[in-house]
């Protein structure tokens, strides 16, 4: 099945590629133990204390689930089944939520484990449905998507022993190409893996070979045991078509993977794979040796397509080694468990081996009945190949000659389709121009919006002082020099006032630069509060406020100077501040005509604040004559 048949948005790959957050989406769940390094009874043994240790249904699931994705992993399919039983327990698979498809995709993967090719396809065309409903109200949900890939993978190597070879491959191919856009390593290489393993079905054995080599540079050197399983196939493949020496080295380095990972059911394979790659070389008592280890483990792992596929074997090796007896009945287990499943490669197999030996044995009838039943299953898997290969060619063939026709057609209004081609092209060319043009006109508004913004807030920030909300120093000098050219020229009144907060060294030292914060914040309201519209104050360094009065007398300067001694005497109470009082200093001057510049006549007032200072502050001073200048207003750099 592939992504697009479970109704996965056209715009696919566009929306999977803003999915790049999900650092390792793939280990959040299906291969959350994929760069676990710990043997696999250790892991095992500490998510079932997880398990009983669960205070919550919720939490329950959370650990069977993360249990069954290690089952997965190691392919304990015995043990698997019991985790989704206790999930299903726990009312899991029993809705159309999240862990209900997750449950679903599960038990597909068990049921295609043991060979139950059709109970498997049941179960994930049921995911499937479920998908559909999730995705109707969460159509860019990440989970869902991976999940997606996830299922499709699974489904479509489920196909491959189907005999759907042709969406087996279009499936993998689907899930290969969007595992790399999203950087899923892991489902990557599993992608890959399973292509090797549709091509070992269809003996495309080189090609199988090629899969299994870039499944393996697919995963991460972290991915221990996707890696080694890898490695064993392509030494798998090797034997077949290359060197067996090359074979049992990649085979050796596969086994001692496993045997540090306790993974027992790639061992068991592996072992298998040994035995009969010393049969090949002649090497019988070896191949005994390693067949009955093989069998030994998958006898442990209870899966019975495994079991009655090691029994073939070693039936096969036994016989070889003129044990006939024992390969006897290690032939009829093989058959008696191959007949429960769907695997008719796996029966075909069984039936043979069964009846060769019970020829041997002298037992003719029942050996005819027994082959009998071995050309049954495999005409039966012939019958399912033909059938999928009629399909594949009638679909071949309704498309050929569809194009034939249309071909013909095509001729006969050779010069009408041509202009009516060429307009069509035109008419796209339009539309893409327009279309180009619409976009680049929006992404240009925005990149326009985005710089005024910016411009705006950084217009903000270089007038305004941080801590106090007011006009900086540089911007206050600047209004207040425009102030001053205005004034001069029209022989209006300006009047300027310089605010100095009292005893502030003492408050910090006191009290703490926090504590001196807000009474400086508190300070600046009181200024705000106090000023009319025409009116601009801002800080022009430490506790030093500069007040600008464009139009205003010495008079009406002095009338501010009152409303801001009694603004702060109102509302210190309900400032909050562990000072127990705050009091200010001002000087004041208003001598346009005896100044130069706006700098001159802030000078006049900070002269005229050093007086009020002298005086014992907390007053107004306003600049006269007999006042002396005790330090020049700078101007800012």
């Amino acid at each position: 099945m592939t992504l697009r048949s479970i109704n996965i948005p056209p715009l696919l790959a566009i929306m999977l590629m803003f999915c790049s957050f999900l650092v390792r989406a793939e280990t959040a769940f299906f291969f959350q133990h994929a760069d676990n390094q710990t043997p696999f009874s250790q892991i095992h043994a500490t998510l079932v204390n997880r398990i009983a240790d669960s205070a919550t249904v919720e939490e329950q699931v959370k650990n069977n689930f993360s249990l069954a994705s290690l089952l997965l992993q190691f392919d304990r399919v015995e043990l698997l089944t019991e985790v989704l039983d206790e999930l299903a327990e726990l009312g899991v698979g029993q809705s159309n939520d999240v862990n209900s498809l997750k449950w679903q995709i599960f038990r597909g993967y068990s049921y295609f484990s043991l060979s139950q090719y059709v109970a498997a396809d049941t179960s994930f065309n049921q995911a499937k449905d479920i998908l559909d409903i999730l995705n109707i109200a969460n159509k860019q949900q990440p989970e869902l998507i991976y999940l997606a890939a996830v299922l499709t993978m699974y489904s479509g190597i489920n196909d491959g022993y189907l005999q759907r070879y042709t969406k087996a491959t279009e499936s993998l191919s689907e899930v290969n190409h969007i595992a790399n856009a999203n950087n899923w390593s892991i489902l990557s290489g599993l992608s890959l893996y399973y292509s090797g393993d549709v091509n070992y079905e269809l003996k495309n054995y080189e090609q199988a070979e090629v899969f299994y080599r870039l499944s393996k540079q697919m995963f991460a050197e972290h991915d221990t045991i996707f890696r080694a399983i890898s490695l064993m196939s392509e030494g798998q493949m090797i034997n077949i078509v290359g060197d067996r020496k090359q074979a049992f080295f990649l085979l050796d380095n596969a086994i001692q993977v496993f045997v540090k990972m306790e993974d027992i059911s790639s061992l068991a394979y592996a072992y298998l794979l040994k035995s009969y790659f010393h049969s090949k070389d002649g090497n019988d008592t070896e191949a005994l040796r390693w067949i009955g280890e093989s069998v030994t483990l998958r006898e442990e792992l209870n899966n019975p397509v495994t079991i009655a596929n090691s029994y073939v074997h070693y039936s096969s090796i036994l016989n070889a080694n003129g044990f006939l007896d024992r390969a006897l009945s290690y032939a009829e287990k093989a058959a008696l468990m191959a007949a429960e499943t769907d695997d008719l490669a796996g029966q075909w197999d069984a039936f043979n081996q069964y009846a060769r030996i019970l020829n041997e044995k002298g037992e003719f009838q029942k050996a005819y009945d027994y082959m009998y039943k071995s050309e049954r299953a495999l005409l039966a898997k012939a019958r399912l190949d033909i059938t999928s290969q009629t399909a594949r060619l009638n679909s071949e063939f309704n498309l050929a000659q569809q194009q034939l026709e249309n071909q013909f057609l095509d001729e006969k209004n050779e010069l009408l389709q041509t202009q009516l081609e060429q307009q069509t092209q035109l008419q796209k060319r339009q539309q893409w121009i327009v279309l180009g043009l619409v976009v680049f006109t929006v992404i240009v508004m925005l990149f326009l919006a985005i710089i005024y913004q910016l411009y705006r807030k950084n217009k903000r920030l270089a007038i305004l002082d941080n801590l106090t909300g007011l006009r900086n120093r540089r911007s206050i000098l600047e209004s207040g020099e425009q102030a001053f050219a205005i004034s001069k020229r029209y022989k209006q009144n300006l009047c300027v006032l310089m605010l100095d907060v009292d005893n502030f060294k003492l408050v910090n030292d006191n009290y703490g630069h926090a504590e001196g914060d807000k009474v400086l914040k508190f300070v600046a309201s009181i200024c705000k509060e106090a000023l009319r519209a025409s009116d601009y104050v801002g800080r022009i360094g430490g506790e030093e406020f500069l007040f600008v009065l464009p139009n205003s007398s010495e008079k009406e300067g002095n009338q501010l100077a009152k409303r801001l001694f009694q603004n702060i005497q109102e509302h210190i109470s309900q400032a909050g501040l562990k000072v127990g009082e705050v009091t200010f200093s001002l000087g004041l001057a208003a001598n346009l005509e005896q100044c130069n510049d706006f700098l001159e006549l802030a000078s006049l007032a900070d002269a005229a604040l050093y007086e009020a200072k002298a005086k014992g502050k907390n007053q107004v001073q306003t600049y006269t004559d007999e006042m002396q200048f005790k330090h020049k207003v700078e101007p800012t750099g």
